[in-house]
């Protein structure tokens, strides 16, 4: 019994750093993702504005 608790504490803490650590990537990930949407907003309103200011 005490060498099952012995492996299964440090599995239960590999799983919470495990579950921990991922986070910064994935906001990492969403702040690029929302990066990129924003530049192709914007690129996207200039050609408008662009073709509005031309078209006038």
């Amino acid at each position: 019994m005490r060498h099952r608790a012995e492996i299964l504490h440090p599995s239960k803490n590999r799983d919470i750093s495990t579950s921990t650590l991922p986070k910064w990537p994935t906001v990492r990930q969403q702040f690029k993702q929302l990066l990129v949407i924003l530049m192709l907003a914007f690129f996207l309103v200039n050609e408008l504005l662009q073709r509005h200011t031309t078209s006038l």
